[in-house]
C-alpha cells in the first residue's frame, strides 16, 4: 500500500472514493451528502486538504481528512474502498492522520465525526490511541 498526502494526491481517485461513499449514504440512510463531498473535493483540488490517500498503487484503497484547531484535532472523513476493508487500510489511514494531528502541537483531545468506523477497521486503531 502506498500513502501520500491529500495536498499532493490527484483529485480524481479521491473522487472515485467520495462517490461511492456518497452511494453508501444515500443506500444506507437515504442521505445526500453532496456537500460534504464537494467541500472535500475542492479543498484537495486546491492542495490545502489535511489527510493521506492510500492507494494500490493504480486504484485508490481509501483517504483520510482531519482539521485541527485550538488544541483539537478532528478526523472529519475516513473512508475505505469495499474490496479493501478488513485490510488493515482504515486502521494504516487512522494512525497515519493521528500522528499528523498530534505532529508540532499539543492536543488536549482528538475527535472523530466518522460513522461506519467499524468496517473501515479504524475505530480499533483510535480506541488504542
Amino acid at each position: 500500500m502506498e500513502f501520500q498526502s491529500l495536498k499532493t494526491a490527484p483529485p480524481d481517485l479521491v473522487g472515485e472514493l467520495l462517490r461511492g461513499e456518497a452511494r453508501v449514504w444515500h443506500d444506507r440512510l437515504g442521505w445526500a451528502i453532496t456537500d460534504i463531498q464537494r467541500i472535500i473535493q475542492q479543498a484537495v483540488r486546491q492542495r490545502v486538504a489535511s489527510g493521506v490517500l492510500a492507494t494500490d498503487g493504480t486504484r485508490p484503497a481509501g483517504f483520510a481528512y482531519y482539521t485541527k484547531d485550538a488544541g483539537r484535532g478532528v478526523l472529519g472523513t475516513l473512508v475505505v474502498a469495499p474490496r479493501y476493508r478488513g485490510t488493515g487500510v482504515g486502521r494504516q489511514l487512522a494512525c497515519f492522520v493521528v500522528g499528523q494531528m498530534r505532529d508540532g502541537c499539543s492536543l488536549r483531545r482528538i475527535e472523530s465525526h466518522t460513522p461506519f468506523m467499524r468496517e473501515s477497521g479504524a475505530g480499533d486503531a483510535l480506541c488504542g490511541l
